[in-house]
């Protein structure tokens, strides 16, 4: 990595996405004399139209040939005045760390290598590590037969296909997989009846998360990164838009198949065929054909297990539902498994009244929670950023792992507005600066995404979703209006930098017009 000389201008370049945390690195790094870069293929990335964006660079969408996004990223780390590049989504820390061998060449890399971030994106690896750091976790498994009773969810085990996790693609291919997908079978085994599809047009599943990345199975009007738009999508942590909605589904217990599936964590062969993926172009389409009716193959109401595998592009896993919405982030920066800062923070509410990403948050310090997040990054030697997702058991109190989201999260600006300005943090780290990190922030305030805040009120009046009961719309109303008169921070507005928020919310109004 170059050093540059006392005095140099020196640059970042930010990934500018649809979701809040590019804008909070552009206002961050820019405000302390730092010139920000701004790389989209969407030029109605809000992060575009920030005061503070000093260059706004076109670049191809990764989800479409992602060495042309690896080349475009190259290109801009061998000029002379940049230090580093920030991850802001899965594709962004999958390409870095995937050729981070010429990235340090010429910037600071403050991301893991390759290795470890797979035992994050591969979730198999993920709870495994989880068990052996003694963190609790719902049950899970990889999903090679349907269980025969209770409430599951099916998720896909790999928080994005490439070739560093299936064989079968190539390297210029990088898929954001489906989302979640529930089943519900009786104790007898029997499917109770069909259940509605858990995903309006701003309605989310029951498992949901605050910055999780596909398992927030939800429509709440974001953009993908390469502009496209798509009523049906589902969303990822950081509120950029994914290949297709989830729903749930009614399973009886004999609806099982005997597929075998390997369980190796990386570099991993699938025998079945795939006809969601386009493995050129590096985008999803949910296509399900299925229309078998035998218990075996599934009902039109419960899909079988070939077609949940051929839904997600790959075998998913499996996971014990945990029948709670109470979601903590435990939020850190690490420097070669050591901690350099850490945060935390209860959402309060989400997208949809279910939960999906955060519209509403308050700082907090829990040592339990501490002690949980630290203990699983400790024990990946994690280097670089991380948010790790949990539920709180509401009988036991115990923090369960849901996802860990290896780079910068949708609600980075609260993070920055209690005090925890990780951006900063972020470039000190990148320029072998660490010991100039001095980290604090206040706990006990909130902080709201309006946008947000609307689409929650949405999907109590659109959405049913099954499992959560939906609170009366005049109470969420209130509890809104309430929390907004007296924790008026917000993620986007911002009376110095007003163009963002405005640019967020025509991006909102876009996915609302019916034409």
């Amino acid at each position: 990595m170059r050093s540059n000389a006392p005095g140099e201008c020196q640059s970042v370049v930010v990934p500018g996405i649809t979701a809040p945390s590019s804008v909070a690195c552009v206002r961050s790094l820019a405000r302390r004399g730092i010139r920000t870069i701004v790389v989209s293929s969407d030029e109605r990335t809000p992060a575009a139209k920030s005061r503070y964006c000093d260059e706004a660079v076109v670049v191809p969408s990764p989800y479409e040939d992602l060495l042309a996004y690896r080349d475009a990223l190259q290109a801009l780390a061998m000029r002379p005045d940049v230090r580093t590049i920030i991850p802001v989504r899965e594709p962004d820390v999958y390409v870095l760390s995937k050729y981070r061998d010429e990235f340090s060449e010429h910037i600071g890399t403050p991301w893991p290598e390759m290795d470890t971030l797979a035992r994050a994106q591969d979730r198999v690896e993920l709870f495994e590590a989880a068990a052996n750091a003694g963190v609790g976790a719902p049950e899970t498994v990889l999903c090679t037969e349907l269980p025969e009773s209770g409430e599951w969810i099916v998720k896909p085990r790999y928080s994005v296909l490439g070739d560093e996790y299936l064989d079968r693609y190539g390297p210029e291919t990088c898929i954001a997989p489906p989302s979640t997908r529930y089943l519900e079978t009786e104790s007898d085994g029997t499917a109770p009846g069909t259940v509605a599809a858990a995903a309006a047009t701003a309605g989310a599943t029951a498992t949901t998360s605050t910055t999780g990345t596909t398992r927030t199975a939800i429509d709440v009007n974001e953009s993908v990164e390469d502009g496209s738009s798509n009523a049906d999508a589902a969303v990822d942590s950081t509120g950029e838009r994914v290949s297709t909605t989830s729903s749930t589904v009614t399973a009886s217990s004999t609806a099982t198949e005997s597929t075998a599936s390997s369980s190796s964590s990386t570099s991993t062969t699938e025998t079945s065929a795939s006809a969601t993926t386009n493995t050129n172009a590096g985008t999803s389409t949910n296509t399900n054909t299925n229309t078998n009716t035998n218990a075996n193959s599934g009902t039109a109401d419960a899909p079988s297990l070939e077609t949940l595998r051929t839904e997600m592009g790959h075998t998913p896993i499996r996971q014990e539902y945990v029948p709670t919405t109470d979601e903590y982030g435990f939020f850190a920066l690490y420097d070669r498994g050591e901690p350099v800062a850490t945060f935390q923070h209860r959402q309060r509410r989400g997208y949809s009244y279910a939960g999906g990403p955060s519209s509403y948050r308050e700082s907090v310090w829990i040592p339990e929670l501490e002690r949980a997040g630290r203990a699983l990054l400790d024990h990946l030697e994690w280097h670089g950023l991380a948010m790790v997702e949990f539920l709180r058991d509401e009988e036991t109190g115990e923090f369960k792992l849901m996802e860990v989201n290896p780079r910068f999260w949708s609600s980075l600006p609260f993070s920055v507005q209690t005090g925890a300005d990780f951006p900063y943090y972020y470039w000190l780290l990148a320029g072998d600066e660490r010991e100039r990190i001095d980290h604090d922030y206040e706990v006990g305030i909130g902080g709201h995404l309006v946008r947000g805040e609307l689409l929650h009120l949405y999907s109590i009046l659109t959405a049913d979703v099954p499992l959560v009961e939906k609170p009366p719309f005049r109470t969420a109303l209130w509890d809104i209006c309430r929390s907004m008169a007296t924790e008026r921070r917000c993620d986007y507005l911002s009376r110095d930098d007003p163009r963002p928020f405005v640019r967020d919310l025509a991006n909102a109004a876009t996915e609302f017009d019916p034409r």
